[in-house]
């Protein structure tokens, strides 16, 4: 049985399909990016005891990495820090003072053991000493030295009393997942208990908080609501703020939860650390309202960083690995779009749903409206022939896929090198002369 299906109650996020009568396992991936800073954050920094364990699910790359990268770390307690990193070297770096044992896939190694290098979903178990801490999920502490790959699974076990997030949040489904486990409190916010300023912000109607601009503009309002300092919290709430700045803080301002100038639904996960609400500086000088506030304690929440809708893809169990959503638009080539010749003319073309090519140069055939390939994954592409006269093609996504002569459907796994999109490309000796009344391409993880 695939490893990541095995712990209890990871079944939230991987549910079962019902179509055609057949059974379908699906979940969501969410996909890290060093560029976009992308980390995973927990509310309640995870303590462990000697002897209790953090599980969880990792992308291992094709080769060492260029520059290291954490797949989790502690907080801001340098002495008690559990991290782990995959190191330009090629080995694993742990802090070995907090934890006593590694295993991957079931297989006890050393903790500076060489890492995976096969592009594949493998589980990884640690064994914690007393006091050893985790807070970030793909990045260092200091929000920085950031993963790029999949995060899954996570479950730490402390003191017997499990804390699991899949890491499955599907697009639009908001940046917190709250623990399988998690337990909500009773609802703490009344508006009437928030501290206002004269002058500054007020309570209108005893439903609304409104934050106000100051004559200069410089966002000198707060208003804050007193919260216990050892438990985490659930934040919820509506604002409308055409342009403004409204900042939402920790109770000292030393940590910025949220800067938006959007209106609409906010959700936020907030640590033991107090909370507060502040006009920032710049922006449209409008007053701020605040409606729906709901504030409730939590027993533990995954906040997603800068992992946007475009980076949590949904994938199906099949044969064991995991594939991704169709990545190629108008594969069928019912209409005359979506697809470009890549060096300008008219030597492909689609007509009769098929693109057709009668080509004596390598001039591909781009699709412009996919996505760019993601650099180390592996893609399952599928292309079919019909009417072939001469020449050869190959159907490229981010690696260049074997070339074809002859009629008939062909399916191979490409890893990708590049970030291309998907490309029909002829020989450049032969051309191609012929048609594709098909072409896909789907995202594949392998599960070691």
């Amino acid at each position: 049985m695939i490893r990541s299906m095995k712990r209890s109650m990871i079944s939230t996020m991987i549910r079962p399909m019902i179509g055609d009568g057949d059974s379908a396992i699906t979940r969501f991936y969410a996909l890290t990016d060093s560029v976009l800073n992308s980390r995973l954050v927990y509310a309640n920094t995870l303590v462990f005891q000697s002897g209790d364990t953090f599980e969880f699910d990792f992308l291992a790359p094709n080769a060492a990495v260029a520059s290291d990268e954490f797949l989790f770390d502690g907080d801001t307690d340098v002495v008690n820090r559990a991290y782990l990193l995959l190191g330009s070297s090629g080995s694993f770096t742990p802090n070995a003072t907090t934890m006593s044992a590694l295993s991957i896939d079931g297989n006890v190694v050393g903790l500076t053991s060489a890492y995976p290098k096969d592009g594949k979903l493998h589980t990884a178990l640690v064994t914690m000493n007393n006091g050893a801490k985790v807070k970030y999920l793909g990045s260092r502490y200091t929000q920085a030295v950031f993963y790029n790959g999949i995060l899954a699974n996570a479950v730490a076990t402390i003191s017997g009393v499990t804390t699991t997030n899949p890491i499955g949040l599907a697009p639009n489904g908001g940046n917190v997942e709250y623990s399988d486990e998690n337990v909500f409190g009773a609802e703490l916010s009344q508006v009437s208990l928030y501290n206002v300023i004269s002058g500054l912000s007020e309570i209108i109607d005893n439903t609304t908080l409104r934050i106000l601009t100051d004559n200069s503009g410089s966002g000198t309002v707060i208003t804050a609501l007193p919260l216990s300092d050892t438990e985490a919290y659930s934040l919820i709430f509506t604002a409308t703020n055409t342009a403004g700045i409204l900042n939402v803080t920790n109770g000292d301002e030393s940590i910025t939860y949220l800067t938006t100038s959007d209106s609409g639904d906010f959700e936020i996960a907030i640590p033991p650390s107090g909370l507060r609400f502040k006009r920032g500086q710049g922006g449209v000088l409008n007053d701020i309202l605040m409606t729906n506030i709901s504030v409730r304690s939590i027993t533990n929440a995954l906040t997603y960083v800068f992992i946007p809708d475009a980076n949590r893809e949904q994938y199906t169990l099949i044969d064991g690995s995991w594939i991704g959503q169709e990545v190629v638009v108008n594969g069928g080539f019912n209409t005359d779009s979506d697809w470009g010749n890549t060096q300008g003319g008219s030597l492909w073309s689609i007509s009769g749903g098929k693109a057709n090519s009668n080509n004596i140069t390598n001039n591909g055939f781009r699709n412009d409206s996919a996505p760019s390939s993601s650099v180390g994954f592996r893609y399952i592409t599928k292309f079919s022939i019909s009417d072939y006269v001469s020449g050869e093609v190959s159907f490229n996504a981010g690696a260049t896929g074997t070339l074809q002569s002859a009629n008939g459907e062909y399916t191979e796994t490409l890893i990708a090198n590049n970030t291309n999109k998907p490309t029909l490309r002829p020989n450049f000796g032969t051309g191609f002369v012929g048609s594709v009344p098909s072409a896909s391409v789907k995202r594949k993880i392998e599960v070691a």
